[in-house]
């Protein structure tokens, strides 16, 4: 005896005493689909026939098989007698009728349109999508930085900062200060620019640091500040609140003293 998939589908729904609203809200699809299922113009996808076999507590194979097992034909006998003529002519009604009265009404895709899984599994697949992109570039930011400041503070660090220590770059502050003054007739405030010397070897310095907490606190945050201090005061007379700056210091040193570890580069 054959069967086809809508039957059982319609007769698994109709014996375990669910309507086709309380279906289609159990595994997260809309009626229509289920009456499309049943008069058999749409399948079910996997996933849905794996749902429907958890609700039903019968087999994959129960619901997927074209053959009808001896003991399946009373069950099969009182769909038949009971329940075909009437559902097929009411589904056939639901379906058509709502061709013609609304076209937001979902109409019957083509082809296997219908075998989308639900709403609710593409948004929660969406979602962990969206966090598992967010991880990998965390992680590949941290990465970049890592290996970054290993090679800055490791195997280059000691070329760069000889380089550094020979390159003449007081000379060329002086140079940059007397072209300011002779020809643009900076003299003032234009000696800030020496302030630079003091930073450009503190950093040299730093990079012969052992670990990257020294690193952190030979840098020339105490000068850059006052640099920045007397650029505001003497370029825009923002002398306040521009005072406000030189509490940055601290703050700085306390938090690497505090939050930054003492580890090797």
């Amino acid at each position: 005896m054959q069967q086809s998939l809508s039957d059982r589908l319609a007769f698994y729904r109709i014996n375990s005493g669910y309507s086709k609203e309380d279906l289609a809200q159990k595994i997260g699809v809309s009626v229509d689909v289920i009456t499309q299922w049943e008069i058999g113009s749409a399948t079910p996808d996997v996933q849905e026939v794996l749902s429907l076999s958890n609700l039903y507590g019968v087999s994959v194979d129960d619901i997927l098989r074209s053959q009808v097992r001896p003991n399946d034909v009373p069950r099969q006998q009182f769909y038949e007698n009971t329940t075909q003529n009437q559902y097929n002519a009411n589904a056939q009604s639901n379906t058509y009728n709502a061709n013609n009265q609304s076209a937001s009404y979902n109409t019957p895709p083509q082809g296997n349109a219908y075998n989308v899984p639900p709403q609710g599994n593409a948004q929660q697949n969406s979602q962990q999508w969206e966090e598992t992109v967010n991880a990998a570039a965390g992680d590949f930011v941290k990465k970049v930085f890592k290996n970054g400041f290993r090679l800055f503070g490791g195997a280059l660090a000691p070329t760069t900062a000889r380089l550094m220590f020979v390159f003449p770059f007081p000379l060329i502050v002086v140079a940059v200060y007397l072209f300011a003054g002779s020809v643009l007739h900076l003299w003032h405030p234009a000696w800030i620019l020496f302030l630079l010397i003091p930073c450009y070897y503190m950093i040299a310095a730093s990079l012969k640091a052992k670990s990257f907490k020294s690193f952190l606190f030979i840098q020339p945050v105490p000068i850059v500040i006052v640099m920045l201090f007397l650029i505001f005061g003497f370029m825009f007379h923002i002398w306040h609140p521009t005072w406000m700056l030189f509490l940055l210091i601290p703050i700085y040193y306390w938090s690497v003293a505090v939050f930054v570890r003492r580890r090797r580069w």
